[in-house]
């Protein structure tokens, strides 16, 4: 029996049928949950994002609260609910797919936040850059861009403001929690997956779906770092297979500019969180941040090995093997919606296959006849 090896691919019906889903699920949920948020923000605190345009400088605290009400509802209607229904579609177990029931130790939980704390100061450099910026070249765009970055900054002041700590907790909630689900589901669960599914090809799909995931937010004085924390967010996802540990990256990501931004107007620190942390220490936060991804990387790859061995009363036997852990992840993922019991094992020596070993997708021993010919059919 020889293993099967093609170059998986997607018929071009089937990728239009799911950016179809994608954009409807994402359309018609945040339409609908933006309207009864602003429903209830006008009724209950006074404010609608309906009356024209806002100015948020000028909002009242009661305002406020009502622009945060419309915010949560939005971001679970843009972000939560569009990955789950698009889940449900193409028929499968929402958990599952976005890798929520993938344990991991606790330790890559703590490792993950130290990844984090180790290569934001990096992130907050570039943003220095890339705020020095003369978006005026860029002519009547540039001049919208640099409104819309005003516009922007003044609202993530006012969203951040917080008199008590009830109001610290209820910023936790929008400006942390919220988003680090959401955004985690939609860029890094689906929109990234979809995109390695379709291509194949691991960083493509990373560096794609952090452009996007930073074009969204429409703030161009702070793409550049946006798009490195997607991409940092969309490797860890991607060596990792648990986007529980994406989820909390993006949380503590948030979460500590809440925090900071609360202990520095209320003068309980000194430490400004927003302050240039300057070039040297910038780069030596990159450079102390590639060993610790190699080493994020190479641990997660010995629990892929591993895989089998959790099994150990169970015969398996290789059904397809391939230098391209996509490809493979790929087979794996249609045996499984079809009922197989399919894992996964990573031999191969690079976050991206095709230089060194190979990926193997292995069944039961009494599924593999049944297995060979369904990935036949599969016309991949």
């Amino acid at each position: 029996m020889t293993p099967l090896n093609p170059r998986p691919r997607y018929a071009l019906a089937e990728i239009i049928f799911q950016i179809s889903v994608i954009l409807l699920a994402t359309l018609t949920c945040g339409a609908i949950l933006v309207i009864a948020g602003n429903f209830i923000s006008a009724k209950f605190f006074g404010f609608s994002m309906m009356s024209g345009e806002v100015d948020y400088m000028s909002l009242t605290s009661n305002q406020l609260l009502g622009f945060k009400i419309t915010q949560s509802f939005y971001s679970i209607g843009a972000f939560i609910l569009p990955p789950v229904i698009f889940a449900q579609i193409i028929r499968k177990n929402t958990l599952e797919y976005y890798g929520l029931l993938k344990a991991s130790k606790w330790h890559k939980y703590l490792f993950a936040i130290l990844l984090w704390a180790v290569f934001y100061p990096f992130v907050i450099w570039v943003y220095e850059l890339n705020d020095q910026l003369d978006f005026s070249l860029f002519g009547a765009m540039g001049e919208q861009a640099e409104a819309a970055a005003k516009t922007a900054d003044d609202l993530t002041t006012r969203m951040l403001e917080a008199n008590n700590l009830g109001q610290l907790f209820i910023n936790l909630f929008v400006v942390a929690l919220l988003p680090a689900i959401g955004e985690e589901l939609f860029f890094r669960g689906m929109v990234q997956k979809v995109l390695m599914s379709w291509t194949g090809l691991a960083h493509l799909a990373i560096w794609s779906s952090a452009i996007i995931f930073s074009a969204i937010h429409g703030q161009f004085d702070g793409f550049l770092p946006r798009m490195l924390l997607g991409a940092f967010f969309g490797y860890l996802f991607f060596w990792s297979g648990n986007l529980k540990l994406t989820i909390l990256a993006h949380f503590v990501n948030n979460g500590s500019a809440v925090v900071m931004n609360y202990l520095y107007q209320h003068e309980m620190s000194s430490f400004n969180p927003d302050e240039n942390p300057g070039m040297l220490l910038g780069l030596m936060s990159l450079v102390f941040s590639i060993p610790l991804l190699y080493v994020f990387y190479r641990n997660t790859r010995k629990q892929d090995l591993k895989v089998i061995s959790d099994k150990a009363n169970v015969m398996w036997t290789i059904v397809y093997t391939t230098p391209n852990v996509h490809h493979a992840a790929i087979v794996h993922d249609k045996l499984l919606d079809e009922g197989y019991n399919a894992v996964i094992v990573n031999k191969s020596d690079t976050a991206y296959g095709g230089v060194f070993g190979t990926v193997e997708v292995h069944v039961p021993q009494n599924e593999v006849e049944s297995a060979l010919a369904r990935i036949k059919e599969m016309n991949l």
